[in-house]
């Protein structure tokens, strides 16, 4: 049987190649504004390209919608959009592009369509070095116990003596409190 992350890897590169090929259509064609499209289009196929072989940490951070079939659908979509213009081989190209990303966007909503390795949001998180293997979407709330606002009790001392301290000068023998006071200047403006 032929291992399905090998087929989407071969189909994430010919969808590169076909933004790459429809750009070079799109530059062919001529004008400035096909031009900057045409740059957009190579930049984005290059790096759906590098995705494929080796993630980079620096693009990995800013590119994460890659890593799921939805961002990856969006994006051919958008890319096919943008390629769809007067020219036949940038229409070919940017119409298969579309069909592609259409497909990623079901297997998005589809559950049994198991990700590849390099689309999954632990390939992500690996590449970044983030700690935790949850996906950003389910993760729990923060813990909002008492302890957790302070760090451990042996590192952080407080006054706890009944009496307060008679130097008001000192601010390190004024008594500890849980919120910050009201401070009283001599013309009877306060902070």
């Amino acid at each position: 049987m032929v291992d399905s992350s090998l087929v989407f890897r071969i189909v994430n590169i010919v969808a590169a190649a076909l933004m790459i090929v429809g750009a070079i259509s799109l530059i062919i064609g001529g004008g400035f504004p096909n031009f900057i499209l045409a740059v957009f289009c190579i930049l984005f196929g290059v790096i759906v390209v590098l995705f494929e072989f080796r993630l980079h940490r620096a693009i990995t951070k800013l590119a994460s919608f890659l890593f799921s079939f939805l961002g990856r659908g969006l994006l051919y979509i958008f890319i096919g959009c943008i390629m769809l213009n007067y020219f036949t081989l940038s229409i070919v190209c940017g119409a298969f592009n579309i069909v592609i990303g259409a497909f990623y966007i079901i297997f998005h909503f589809t559950p049994q369509v198991e990700a590849p390795s390099n689309m999954k949001w632990s390939t992500f998180e690996n590449t970044v070095g983030m700690a935790s293997t949850a996906s950003p979407y389910h993760t729990a709330p923060p813990d909002t116990t008492p302890t957790s606002y302070h760090p451990s009790s042996s590192s952080v001392h407080y006054q706890t003596s009944p009496t307060p301290a008679t130097n008001y000068n000192d601010p390190y023998a004024m008594p500890a409190t849980a919120y910050p006071q009201k401070t009283y200047l001599p013309d009877e403006a306060h902070v």
